[in-house]
């Protein structure tokens, strides 16, 4: 046991450290490489101060490991977010779920000094049902956006998240109640971590720039000319589809129905939109048309009797609210301030 603990934890521990540093110089920039970097620490301190009592740290830098790892279940979730969502902002919700978390995992560390915290069994069943629902919160989040996500290696990455989160964190959650021992269940962590962390490693120090595939990147305009014919011709019929003939007015238009109106594969499709248009996703680049249309209607002193609701129903969406939410996320006011600026003018 203690051999299979050393095979797992050092290499984890030292990929981890390596990923730090890498991560640090080439992507620091970037939120997500930041929660990423975050949660690596917190990864590598909780391995310090759950290794056995043979390969046990120095007493300090054990207990500074075990306060330094009590932000990982929330890093965690952070950090999955900021993967899967491309308007992930750290707010006040998430940070109120990161201190319950850290409260919760703070109620352990201080067991782990011989402090007594009062409620333990509030704390053990709290600790491993806010990680559940993370987990799951997580899950949901790869399955739902799997459709209209536009980044082809980002899609494959949620399946992993469907398999990685879904499966082996609930093995894990059972695995972690059952034995009720640190030192096991970081000894099965590893084992489940360490086959990601050498593939993360290899990816990097492939020093393939597609990082960049994870991350926002600018929008392609006027470059026809340099798409192989096929994807020229799609291309033009696509904005054709888009600005003349307003097919995002059907509220219940999809990615398939709209690759079939455009002539090209699905999957042709997604790359078109994503590589030429900059656009990472379905609902964003729908969202683009249909708000310039609003701002047209709102903006002309004929429609200043017409309802909000009329103007967000032509325009392709289904509800106020959905309208609300996605003309304030683009314009960063409502429509009806939107219209009232522009009547004042």
């Amino acid at each position: 046991m203690l051999m299979f603990d050393v095979l797992l934890r050092y290499p984890s521990m030292t990929l981890s450290l390596i990923l730090i540093i890498l991560l640090a110089r080439n992507a620091w920039s970037h939120q997500t490489a930041r929660l990423c970097i975050l949660l690596l620490i917190t990864s590598v301190a909780s391995s310090i101060h759950t290794s056995p009592e043979t390969l046990k740290f120095p007493n300090t830098i054990h207990i500074i490991a075990l306060f330094v790892s009590i932000p990982g279940m929330g890093l965690r979730w952070w950090f999955a977010r900021s993967l899967l969502e491309d308007d992930f902002k750290i707010k006040w919700f998430e940070w109120v779920v990161m201190i319950i978390c850290c409260l919760f995992k703070l109620g352990w560390s201080l067991q782990g000094i011989g402090i007594m915290p009062p409620a333990h069994s509030l704390r053990y069943w709290g600790s491993y049902g806010i990680n559940f629902l993370l987990m799951g919160h997580i899950t949901w989040l790869a399955v739902s956006g799997l459709r209209h996500d536009m980044v082809e290696s980002r899609r494959r990455l949620r399946f992993w998240f469907i398999i990685f989160v879904g499966v082996s964190g609930c093995i894990n959650l059972v695995f972690e109640m059952i034995c009720y021992s640190s030192k096991i269940e970081s000894l099965f962590g590893h084992l489940i971590s360490l086959p990601i962390l050498i593939f993360i490693f290899f990816w990097m120090v492939n020093l393939n720039p597609k990082l960049n595939d994870f991350l926002p990147h600018k929008t392609h305009k006027n470059i026809d000319e340099a798409l192989p014919p096929k994807y020229a011709f799609a291309h033009q019929h696509l904005i054709q589809l888009l600005e003349k003939d307003q097919i995002f007015t059907d509220y219940e238009l999809n990615i398939n129905t709209l690759a079939q109106q455009v002539g090209i594969p699905e999957h042709q499709l997604r790359n078109l939109v994503n590589q030429v248009m900059g656009y990472r996703n379905f609902p964003s680049l729908l969202n683009h048309y249909r708000i310039k249309h609003a701002k047209s209607l709102l903006s002309n002193i004929e429609n200043s009797r017409m309802p909000i609701l009329t103007i967000a129903m032509d325009s392709g969406f289904q509800t106020v609210s959905t309208f609300n939410r996605a003309f304030k996320a683009i314009e960063k006011e409502t429509p009806s301030d939107y219209r009232m600026r522009q009547m004042n003018k």
